[in-house]
């Protein structure tokens, strides 16, 4: 196994920066639930009780429900699904006779989640079973190794690492264990291209989903879009619509994913490698072809959003880009609104590339928990309030997919709707964590979007030992 020293307790209040500071806000019961679990079918057998009642605790940061304090549905102050919310409180009901426990979820606050795990469990004595951690104090508890590995509480042929059909993990730095764990969710913060379909449909381009389905969604067909989509509209000599506009960020962060490739996501620096320079490149030609709307350094939303204002074909969306931007009030757009994963790059492989990039509360389990086994049997069943089947025989229970679902409309295309959705979901099962904007040192990708001259092998040659020198601070060497 992979070992890193134990960084310093300081540790745990390293910023994570933008691409970890986004939060779920939504709570892992949510609120939704009908009758308690009648659809349960899944043989148990052995299951193990506590010889006492044990009450299993779980740190917190904001108001989960529901819990053994809750007894009817409206403990809850914002129930808006009687019925769902009714399955969850009978769940609570359920688990707490089939172990022999009471399940808590405890408002630590914010500071007081950090303070807690830094100072109980490094005492040996956990304040909580089970804590939620936001990645910017859960990272640095995992290198601080405060938590347990999942393989030490889940059997190998358990859902967590086969079907997830309600729990999924996220591995960290490519260490060879895996600590972080939480309920499944489709409601994802994936960010996929948007394209305008009417554009498209003019110039007489295949859709890209299609291309996508078949695996010939590749850099060189975005390319190939973007330099035919370019174009001046109106004839007055100028490019008026541009084939890419969107934050440089996110871009270079989902085209690591779609070639294979890393920055900061292991403990050995990847930005130095032949993928990622392929990442560098492509941003490059699509600045300094003229491809990419230009870069506009005193506005920072006018270089995703402008798509809106159909100066641009593709865009960069995720749930809140398209609602506060694209899609009106009333549902309807200026335009047929398209969504597609990012394209297949050189070194990239559809089938194992990862999708998204990890963000908002993972779980965890910390050293010194006593039965941790059965601590995640109690978590795993609370999570598990739609019952035991398939994803979709509980997705119309267990995620409230109608609001990300309308997110993802493409105006008036029901069928394109359905695909913009399916692709989120999709995208939604493969995290992974790229600490590059994250650790202190500016790459200075935004160079290529700005075209000051620098050239790829320059920004490599550049950070590549400065990034190596900032992991390994970060990971205490």
């Amino acid at each position: 196994m992979r070992k890193f020293k134990r960084i310093m307790s300081a540790g745990l209040a390293v910023v994570l920066a933008a691409s970890l500071a986004a939060c779920s806000g939504t709570t892992p019961g949510g609120e939704p639930a009908t009758k308690p679990n009648e659809s349960q079918t899944k043989e148990e057998t052995n299951v193990k009780k506590f010889d006492k009642t044990r009450t299993i605790t779980v740190g917190t940061w904001y108001e989960v429900y529901y819990t053994s304090d809750h007894h009817d549905i409206y403990d809850q102050p914002k129930v808006t699904n009687e019925e769902t919310a009714q399955m969850q409180l009978d769940n609570v009901r359920a688990l707490e006779e089939k172990y022999n426990c009471k399940i808590e979820f405890k408002n630590l606050t914010w500071n007081g989640v950090i303070e807690s795990i830094n100072v109980s469990i490094l005492g040996g004595t956990p304040d909580c079973d089970i804590y939620m951690a936001d990645l910017q104090f859960g990272l640095p508890a995992v290198l601080n190794g405060y938590a347990m590995p999942i393989s030490q509480f889940a059997d190998a042929d358990s859902d967590i690492f086969t079907d997830q059909e309600v729990m999924t993990s996220l591995n960290v730095l490519g260490m060879d264990e895996t600590y972080l764990f939480s309920q499944y969710y489709e409601n994802t913060d994936a960010w996929m291209l948007g394209f305008n379909m009417d554009a498209i449909n003019e110039a007489g381009l295949e859709n890209p989903q299609d291309l996508y389905d078949r695996g010939e969604w590749t850099w060189d067909k975005f390319l190939e879009y973007c330099k035919v989509l370019t174009k001046d509209t109106d004839g007055d000599g100028a490019v008026d619509r541009y084939g890419y506009t969107g934050w440089w960020t996110n871009l270079f962060s989902y085209l690591l994913l779609s070639n294979g490739a890393q920055a900061a996501g292991e403990a050995k620096e990847g930005f130095s490698s032949e993928e990622t320079r392929e990442v560098l490149e492509l941003i490059n030609t699509l600045y300094a072809e003229g491809y990419a709307r230009p870069w506009d350094d005193k506005n920072w939303d006018i270089n995703n959003f402008s798509a809106a204002d159909q100066e641009a074909v593709f865009w960069l969306g995720v749930h809140w880009v398209e609602q506060g931007n694209f899609v009106h009030d009333d549902g309807t757009t200026d335009f047929t609104i398209g969504m597609v994963p990012f394209p297949i790059g050189p070194h990239g492989n559809k089938d194992t590339n990862k999708t998204r990039v990890a963000a908002g509360n993972w779980m965890f389990i910390p050293v010194g928990t006593k039965d941790p086994d059965m601590v995640y049997d109690v978590y795993y069943d609370w999570c598990n309030w739609f019952g035991y089947g398939t994803r979709d025989d509980y997705k119309s229970y267990r995620d409230d997919t109608e609001w990300a679902e309308n997110m993802m409309t493409s105006g008036n295309d029901m069928e394109l709707s359905a695909r913009n959705f399916d692709y989120l979901v999709e995208m939604s099962k493969k995290p992974y964590l790229d600490l590059w904007n994250a650790v202190g040192v500016d790459l200075g990708v935004h160079s290529l979007a700005v075209q000051d001259g620098t050239t790829p092998a320059q920004l490599q040659e550049e950070h590549s030992v400065q990034l190596q020198e900032a992991l390994d601070a970060y990971l205490g060497k």
